[in-house]
């Protein structure tokens, strides 16, 4: 989401092109928790006609669109016993990113805790969620 609100150039410029490899490297994966996400910030923020447009856009996006089954709600229940200071929201995307063996791209701190799944975020200058993008590694 960070892509979508940032007011520094720079970090959108580094999103927009870590998004772009991701996508021409058919890898990426957004579990569809965050797609969730996405509309509810953007509604909250522009209204409920950008967020449709932001939701389609996401879905038309190039990544794949990852369901959550029932292994994922459990699995992702267990983290949040496990970690209880992390959102039940970031758990679902680890989980999804360690059943897909993938990296999450975020400089999110409530990931640092989990050690379940790998994370790649970009510098200190991303400091809120972004795009929760998983790619494979």
């Amino acid at each position: 989401m960070e892509y979508f609100y940032t007011k520094d150039e720079n970090v959108k410029k580094k999103v927009k092109q870590k998004l772009l490899e991701i996508i021409k490297s058919k890898q990426g994966i957004i579990p569809v928790i965050v797609l969730s996400e996405i509309t509810g910030m953007t509604c909250k923020r522009r209204g409920i006609e950008e967020a449709k447009i932001r939701y389609f856009t996401s879905l038309r996006s190039g990544l794949e669109n990852v369901p959550i089954d029932i292994e994922v709600a459990y699995q992702a229940g267990i983290l949040k016993c496990k970690y209880p200071n992390v959102p039940m929201g970031d758990c679902i995307i680890a989980v999804v990113a360690k059943k897909h063996n993938a990296k999450v791209l975020i400089d999110d701190s409530h990931f640092d805790e989990i050690k379940e799944v790998k994370k790649s975020g970009f510098n200190k200058l991303i400091c809120s969620a972004i795009l929760c993008v998983s790619w494979r590694a």
